[in-house]
């Protein structure tokens, strides 16, 4: 039939032009215009390899263009061929995942993959991807995540998967009982510790974190310091309720211990300041500098002897201001001391555990909030602007609202970076690491190589 021949030497002609166009052309209008006239072509007469030539030269078109839905279309159409070689199939069904990706549609990239069978010894790979993206859709990928374990040998990488697991648990202690092992002699075994120790806090627990973790960690250090902590509130709620007594039998001795209390305040703050812990110090001589002040006063308070002239009381309080004179210096020096280190807080380790105590969805989250209320506590008892602690995470539900926003602007444009930033600075606020890393890796993707598959 001269006609059939005819229409297969066009449609000859029209690839061989689209192939030309692919590898020579820079101007998007060009590809445009052959990708409108790859589509329009007539392919109802066509033969098996001549329909795949012409969805595969779409398929090269459309990832040039960086038109994500013509991607889908293309790699859906080429799909739908019988006669497609398996490694063909494979590469369309790539490109179609890759393309709900750019598009920040997880499910259905989730769809796609579940129909792929992985290719031998990448397995592990597989299933790692089916988890990431189960996990980035927002659905239970907790069963995906342990058939990786099973079948992987990669140890760095079960070890990021048994921290995820711990993360996503409904119950972190559980899922750190029966997942540390993957991650003895790494530091996210302080991490995956601390999500269960923020569920549900026990001494075993903190002890099995401290037994297997390095202790000049940031994660060490915050259980480390929440028991100091309570060992300056101990004594600090200790020396606020002793009493001088005004019998003149007990008035040295009841002095004396003030005294020793205070001294062992300043043996806590000692240790502190060789630390260089800003919290424990800000504690520790907190309470010295209100101790001192208070004895001081305590002593000016006390009852004066019966039975002395005018004179002799004059004498007496001059006496008692002697006395007292060496502990309402100590207060002023140490107060100075604490000024100072109010105004450094932010170059101390403290801003790290202010940070932490404004991420709820972070490991460490109630021991940094624990922490952040003792300061602010003995801040207002200073007289100190606690403004600056003040929680300044915007609203969950606002930046969700933002997100939503954000991922519309990306599936019509997925290779602006600008809006890639975005979506990752929120999802940071939120505590999603998971959708932080894949953002990362998707935007160095981008740098790297323009984002192309």
């Amino acid at each position: 039939d001269r006609k059939q021949e005819f229409l297969i030497i066009a449609r000859k002609a029209i690839i061989n032009q689209a192939a030309l166009v692919i590898n020579q052309s820079k101007s998007n209008s060009e590809l445009q215009k052959q990708y409108d006239k790859l589509s329009k072509t007539n392919l109802s007469k066509a033969s098996s390899s001549e329909r795949i030539n012409f969805q595969k030269h779409k398929l090269l078109i459309a990832t040039k263009l960086k038109d994500m839905s013509e991607v889908i279309i293309a790699a859906t159409l080429l799909l739908k061929e019988k006669d497609l070689k398996t490694s063909e199939r494979r590469d369309a069904n790539q490109q179609l995942v890759w393309a709900h990706e750019m598009n920040l549609d997880f499910k259905s990239a989730i769809a796609v993959l579940k129909r792929m069978d992985p290719v031998k010894g990448q397995e592990d790979d597989h299933m790692l991807k089916l988890a990431v993206l189960t996990e980035l859709a927002g659905l239970n990928s907790t069963s995906y995540y342990e058939k990786f374990l099973k079948i992987s040998n990669d140890k760095q990488k079960k070890q990021d998967v048994a921290l995820t697991l711990v993360k996503l648990a409904k119950n972190p202690t559980t899922a750190f009982n029966k997942y540390k092992k993957y991650l003895v002699r790494s530091n996210k075994y302080a991490v995956a510790g601390l999500y269960a120790y923020d569920h549900k806090k026990t001494k075993s627990l903190k002890r099995d974190i401290l037994n297997n973790t390095k202790h000049n960690t940031f994660e060490a250090q915050l259980l480390l310091r929440e028991d100091q902590i309570k060992d300056i509130s101990n004594l600090a709620s200790r020396l606020s309720r002793h009493k001088i007594s005004s019998t003149s039998k007990r008035m040295k001795s009841s002095i004396n211990d003030r005294i020793k209390m205070i001294g062992d305040m300043e043996k806590l703050a000692a240790r502190a300041i060789q630390q260089k812990d800003f919290t424990l110090q800000f504690l520790s001589l907190s309470v010295i500098s209100i101790e001192n002040d208070r004895l001081a006063q305590d002593i000016l308070r006390l009852p004066q002897p019966k039975g002395l002239t005018k004179e002799m009381k004059k004498q007496y309080q001059d006496l008692l201001g002697q006395q007292t004179e060496p502990y309402m210096a100590k207060a002023k020096s140490v107060k100075k001391k604490i000024d100072e280190l109010w105004d450094d807080k932010e170059q101390s380790n403290f801003k790290d555990v202010m940070d932490l105590a404004n991420q709820p969805t972070q490991p460490g989250y109630k021991v940094a909030e624990e922490e952040l209320f003792s300061v602010t506590r003995m801040a207002k008892k200073l007289k100190y602007s606690i403004s600056d602690l003040a929680q300044k995470q915007p609203k969950r539900q606002k930046l969700s609202q933002e997100l939503i926003s954000l991922k519309t602007k990306v599936k019509k444009n997925p290779y602006d970076s600008s809006y890639l930033e975005k979506i990752r600075d929120i999802e940071s606020k939120l505590g999603r690491g998971s959708m932080v890393a894949y953002i990362d890796a998707r935007l160095t993707k981008l740098k790297s190589t323009g984002g192309q598959n």
